[in-house]
């Protein structure tokens, strides 16, 4: 479902291109969006047929989803919107730091040593790449 209405807002953005820019968008936006549709419709299908009692096949390693199988993609869904809203306030850096120091700590990656050249080696990767050779201008936020 959240496929789905990713789809149609990034559709609604093609509308302002160019014709010609927007075929290639409109082309893999639509596929997406038959493949959204048919993923929902097998969803409600082996849904109706479990609460019916029939027997419900899954394809090799499918099997019925568990809150507990997506708590951790969610947990980092919702990290990553704080950082991408947070980003405008904080700047790229601060925000950045503040997401891989999270996202270590998350994932049971506690070492002092480890986190801070984590954080400093990919500051000063995207520093050197991003601002000093691309010349890229990087959100400052309220901090620069």
């Amino acid at each position: 479902m959240v496929l789905l209405i990713i789809t149609i807002v990034f559709y609604t953005q093609t509308v302002d291109l160019p014709e010609r820019a927007a075929m290639f968008p409109t082309f893999v936006l639509g596929l997406l969006l038959f493949f959204s549709i048919a993923i929902i419709i097998m969803g409600v299908t082996k849904t109706i047929k479990e609460k019916k009692g029939d027997p419900v096949y899954y394809v090799e390693e499918e099997e019925r989803l568990k809150f507990k199988t997506i708590k951790l993609p969610l947990v980092f869904l919702i990290i990553l919107a704080i950082y991408i809203v947070a980003m405008n306030f904080l700047g790229f850096f601060v925000t950045t730091t503040l997401l891989i120091v999270l996202t270590l700590y998350i994932l049971h990656s506690r070492k002092l040593t480890t986190c801070i050249f984590t954080v400093f080696g990919t500051n000063l990767f995207i520093y050197f790449l991003f601002v000093f050779l691309l010349n890229v201008n990087l959100p400052q936020g309220i901090f620069f």
